[in-house]
C-alpha cells in the first residue's frame, strides 16, 4: 500500500505526454491568470526542478503565515545558493525522465506525506532549482484547519529523517535562533547589571541596544514580508520571531507522543 498522492502522482506521470510534470494541491489557487506561464518560463534545459511559493490567504492566523514564511526562506537560500532540501509550499515543476528513471518515490513509498520534500530532496541537483516566487508565479492556500496544520508539522519531524542533507539544512535555523536569544540575553543582564550597580552609562548603552536590536529586526522582517505580499503588523514580528523555536518544541513534544505508526502506511 502507499499514499493515495503518490499513486495519483505516479500515475500521473505515467501517462504523462510531455516532458515536464506539474504538481499542487488542490486546496490552492493561483494568484494571478498568468501563474502556469509564469512557472513554465523557468523550464530551461539547464533546470530540472522549478518550486513555486505559496501563500496563505488572509483568513490564516498570522503566526501561521509569519512562520511559513520565515522557513519558507531558509528553503529558498538553499535551493539558491546549493542544493535545494525540500519544499514547503504547494506547486512544483519536474521533469517526467528523470522522475521515473529513478523510480519515482521508491525509498520513500512507506511515508503518508511529504511529497513535495521527497521530489526535492531526492531529484534536486546543485543549481538546478529555480523558486518562482514572483506575484504571478504564487499561489495562495486557503487557511487549513489547526489539525491539518499541526499534522503538517508532526509528518514533517518523521520525513525529515529519511531526507538526505537534513542535519545540514537546520544548522543556519539553530544557529540563527541561538544568536537572537544571545544578543537579547546580554543586553537584559547588561541592563539588569547597569541598574544593580547604579552604572548609569552601561545601562543607557544596554536601552539603546535593545532599542537598536528591535528596530532594525522590525525594519529587515517588514521589508522581506513586503516583498512577498504579507501583511503582518510590526509588532508581532518579534514575538513571533522568538516563538519559533517555542513552537517547534511543543512540534516535537507532540511527536514524541504519537503513534509512530500514523505516520507510515505500511503497518505491521
Amino acid at each position: 500500500y502507499m499514499s493515495r498522492k503518490k499513486l495519483a502522482i505516479t500515475l500521473g506521470a505515467k501517462a504523462a505526454k510531455y516532458k515536464w510534470l506539474l504538481i499542487c494541491d488542490i486546496f490552492c489557487v493561483p494568484q494571478s491568470e498568468y501563474w502556469l506561464s509564469t512557472l513554465a518560463r523557468n523550464c530551461k534545459e539547464n533546470v530540472n526542478i522549478v518550486a513555486g511559493f505559496t501563500n496563505y490567504d488572509d483568513d490564516a492566523p498570522d503566526f501561521w503565515r509569519f512562520e511559513h514564511f520565515y522557513m519558507s526562506c531558509y528553503l529558498m537560500r538553499e535551493a539558491q545558493k546549493g542544493i535545494a532540501y525540500a519544499w514547503n509550499s504547494n506547486a512544483l515543476l519536474f521533469k517526467k525522465d528523470e522522475f521515473l528513471a529513478e523510480e519515482g518515490f521508491r525509498g520513500n513509498l512507506k511515508f503518508v506525506r511529504g511529497e513535495f520534500d521527497f521530489i526535492v530532496n531526492k531529484y534536486a541537483k546543485k543549481g538546478s532549482t529555480v523558486i518562482e516566487n514572483s506575484e504571478d508565479g504564487t499561489l495562495i492556500e486557503e487557511t487549513p484547519t489547526y489539525k491539518h496544520w499541526t499534522n503538517k508539522h508532526l509528518y514533517y519531524l518523521e520525513d525529515r529523517k529519511h531526507l538526505k542533507r537534513s542535519v545540514k539544512h537546520r544548522i543556519p535555523f539553530y544557529m540563527d535562533q541561538l544568536a537572537v536569544y544571545i544578543n537579547y540575553l546580554f543586553i537584559i543582564v547588561a541592563l539588569l547589571y547597569s541598574i544593580y550597580t547604579s552604572n548609569w552609562i552601561i545601562c543607557i548603552a544596554a536601552v539603546f541596544s535593545l532599542i537598536a536590536t528591535i528596530t532594525l529586526r522590525i525594519f529587515i522582517g517588514n521589508k522581506a514580508l513586503a516583498l512577498f505580499n504579507i501583511d503582518i503588523p510590526s509588532w508581532k514580528i518579534i514575538p513571533y520571531e522568538l516563538r519559533i523555536i517555542w513552537q517547534n518544541l511543543n512540534y516535537r513534544i507532540k511527536y514524541w507522543r504519537a503513534n509512530k505508526y500514523d505516520f507510515i502506511s505500511h503497518k505491521l
